[in-house]
């Protein structure tokens, strides 16, 4: 058995995690994938075990190295996720090499950014994308860094190397390399539903602390199957030892989920870990069509905040003994996981106080995250000090600071570096969310804050105030925006109507909802209400309201009217 690197009884490189999964159980199926249907539409399956993905990889990191690509190299790939795909990743791992992985769903505009600010020195990809590349010079400058091209399939007149020419045969150990905790390890560019996202570092130290944290907290065993949504956590999944059904569904919200409803039920998946906007698709289509998921044994909704409104269609089709989670992660990563609550707590206890303005509870800080309410500032800051803190029950920027925080810098470094304050030799990073801690450590969310209203009558915080709103059987969708600049904001309430009331009296539900908001003290103060054919949304989860167009449609419809 060959020696893995360790500090402190720990692997330092990540791979090293999915060598010990080897080491259990190399014959176990590893991955598992669609190849086609046959005549009467059924699927038909292929698979790898973690022996075969182990011996691949390591083929395919000899071959790495001798084309250049080794420690330290930021290696593009674009590949779909497949065996290709995790083969590939798991070689540059093992190289001590940095992949660099872009999501395949965003349009062309938005790769070319990420892959230009990415600067990769290496790129393995399908003759398809390299192609593209070369189709155009405008396409060829963003590709400018890359010096080792790889190509899986036909090369054609662009050079560099074969896939199939580089793998070297018979097989050969490849070992692990030796990398330092704070090495990146991966940089992931995906959507945050707006632009093209940040690209973040998820370090060694990030990601082995992330596998041991989820085992912890949520007692996965190795006999599980996972059926991943979310990227990243496919990596995680196998280094936990699970084997992974893979579809070829792109969970875009348009989309069929047939494919995904029968890989769940007939590989009899036990974990699932997805956005809440995919968790509510998946159960909408379940119940329209065919009873509940009795293989799940565990459902974790991860993302930067989960309504209950959410939760709650896919909470009836589960099995009694499914352990339903919610976890939050932050504005825009659904891999820093930062709390957690059970779902059977946000319907007994949460939900009634969300109704009545108290904002989500988003539960309490994961492992041992160090969560903290400070005084809500617009302004950088940049050394901690306890003055900064807020009493508990007060409203605050919450801050966290832990080692399962990723490190972004590509894309946005100006504000990743005002979102920091230092504390000696560590930091503290703002997530720009708002909350406050009650008294049994949950902490509940009250909104972005650069969402919140300052009135003439003190400030207002979205998620309160259109709960109040959402709770009358007519609404839809609520958000507050504002008719003008701080200080002194007009608050505007957007009212988005239940699709089975189109013909509703305007008049009487704008005295209904006045009426409404003036029984809560936190809405009172709100007198302007205009209503809205379908709120805009971003384009990737189709659940996030676009604020800033929808301010935009306020101003000019109040001006008009």
């Amino acid at each position: 058995m060959e020696q893995i690197q360790t500090i402190d009884d720990s692997p330092v490189n990540f791979a090293s995690c999915f060598k010990m999964a080897l080491f259990s159980h190399p014959h176990k199926r590893a991955i598992i994938y669609p190849v086609n249907r046959d005549k009467n539409e059924r699927i038909a399956y292929t698979h790898m075990t973690f022996l075969e993905l182990d011996r691949e990889s390591d083929c395919i990191a000899h071959g790495l190295e001798k084309a250049g690509i080794c420690k330290g190299t930021k290696t593009l790939i674009m590949v779909k996720p497949g065996f290709e795909y995790f083969i590939l990743v798991l070689s540059l791992l093992k190289a001590g090499a940095v992949p660099v992985l872009i999501d395949m769903s965003m349009d062309k505009t938005r790769i070319l950014t990420a892959i230009k600010r990415a600067e990769p020195e290496a790129m393995i990809a399908t003759s398809s994308f390299h192609m593209m590349r070369i189709r155009t010079r405008k396409n060829l400058r963003f590709f400018k860094s890359i010096k080792t091209l790889v190509t899986i399939g036909t090369r054609f007149m662009w050079g560099g190397f074969r896939i199939n020419d580089i793998i070297k045969s018979p097989w050969r150990p490849y070992g692990v390399a030796e990398v330092e905790p704070e090495d990146a390890a991966i940089i992931h560019f995906g959507l945050d539903g707006i632009s093209a996202g940040k690209g973040k570092i998820y370090s060694h130290k990030f990601l082995i602390n992330l596998i041991n944290k989820l085992q912890a907290i949520f007692k996965i065993d190795e006999d599980e199957i996972d059926f991943p949504t979310l990227p990243i956590l496919d990596l995680i999944s196998l280094s936990l030892g699970m084997t992974i059904v893979i579809t070829n569904s792109d969970f875009k919200p348009q989309n069929s989920f047939s494919d995904i409803i029968e890989n769940i039920k007939y590989h009899g998946v036990t974990n699932l870990f997805a956005s809440p906007n995919l968790l509510n698709k998946i159960s909408s289509f379940i119940t329209e069509r065919e009873g509940g998921v009795s293989s799940l044994k565990r459902v974790v909704a991860v993302g930067p905040v989960t309504y209950p409104s959410i939760l709650s269609p896919f909470d009836k089709i589960l099995s009694e003994q499914t352990e339903f989670y919610s976890c939050y992660g932050g504005a825009d990563d659904y891999i820093s996981l930062i709390s957690v609550i059970e779902s059977s707590e946000i319907f007994t206890e949460a939900k009634p106080l969300t109704d009545q303005g108290f904002g989500i509870c988003i539960g309490r800080p994961f492992g041992d995250i160090n969560l903290k309410i400070i005084k809500i500032s617009d302004e950088p800051i940049y050394e901690w000090s306890d003055d900064l803190l807020v009493t508990d029950g007060d409203i605050g920027e919450i801050i966290v600071s832990d080692n399962l925080l990723s490190k972004s810098c590509f894309g946005n470094c100006r504000n990743e570096i005002s979102a920091k304050i230092q504390d000696k030799d560590k930091f503290f990073r703002r997530l720009g969310d708002l909350g406050w801690k009650d008294k049994k450590g949950r902490i509940w969310f009250c909104g972005r804050k650069n969402h919140r209203i300052i009135t003439n009558n003190g400030t207002l915080f979205t998620i309160p105030c259109e709960s109040i709103f959402n709770n009358h059987s007519k609404v839809l969708k609520s958000a507050l925006v504002a008719l003008d600049a701080k200080p002194e904001q007009t608050p505007v309430m957007c009212i988005e109507v239940n699709p089975d009331d189109i013909d509703f009296d305007k008049e009487a539900l704008k005295e209904q909802l006045l009426d409404l908001a003036k029984q809560n003290v936190q809405t009172e103060y709100i007198q302007i209400i205009l209503f809205h054919k379908s709120f805009p949304v971003d384009f990737l989860h189709n659940i996030n309201i676009l604020r800033k167009s929808l301010t935009k449609w306020a101003k000019r419809i109040y001006e008009t009217t």
